[in-house]
């Protein structure tokens, strides 16, 4: 997206609303290259309450590929079924980098699917164990046949329906992109 003249400036909200219109661009991409490569995909979701499973299950046919997920929204869902180590939530926070990793793997293994996501983070507003300045603070992993292994920090803005929206269509535009990449390099 540029800016069609000089003086306009392009924000992120606009490039992002732009990409957002391209998300059943996106789903159909990825569910098409799923089927025809006959990969499996498992989630485990934290902060995205499901939505990223959703987005999964709105295409036809997900079910040869989409094996299914959890919504693990309590550390101990996180442990038991994302296999956290209790011990990673304690040394780095329920909400970090290391047991969202650990989410992805742990779904990836107890699903033996070929990609797992993981998301993981604090959709806002404030509380009481969050200030305003955390919320935002959202944490993607990808584990694609444990080869890629990806977690990645992302501080969005806008509200609670907005930071979970933009982090379900991250998580699985960067899942084709990787797989795109990785595809790429087999070829």
């Amino acid at each position: 997206m540029q800016a069609k003249t000089i003086d306009e400036r392009i924000s992120f909200d606009h490039y992002l609303e732009n990409e957002l219109d391209k998300g059943t661009e996106t789903m159909a991409e990825l569910a098409a290259i799923l089927s025809a490569k006959k990969l499996t995909i498992s989630v485990i979701e934290s902060m995205t309450g499901g939505g990223i499973a959703r987005k999964l299950v709105e295409t036809p046919g997900c079910s040869d590929y989409f094996l299914g997920g959890v919504i693990a929204y309590h550390s101990r869902l996180k442990v038991q079924y994302g296999l956290v180590n209790p011990k990673t939530i304690l040394e780095h926070g329920i909400v970090s980098a290391s047991v969202t990793e650990e989410m992805a793997a742990g779904m990836k293994k107890m699903t033996k699917s070929d990609i797992s996501i993981a998301s993981n983070g604090i959709a806002g507003p404030k509380s009481d164990q969050y200030s305003a300045d955390q919320s935002g603070t959202v944490f993607l992993s990808w584990n694609i046949h444990d080869k890629i292994k990806k977690t990645k920090r992302y501080k969005l803005e806008g509200g609670r329906n907005n930071v979970i929206n933009t982090s379900i269509f991250i998580a699985l535009s960067m899942c084709l992109r990787y797989i795109k990449n990785e595809l790429r390099k087999e070829e």
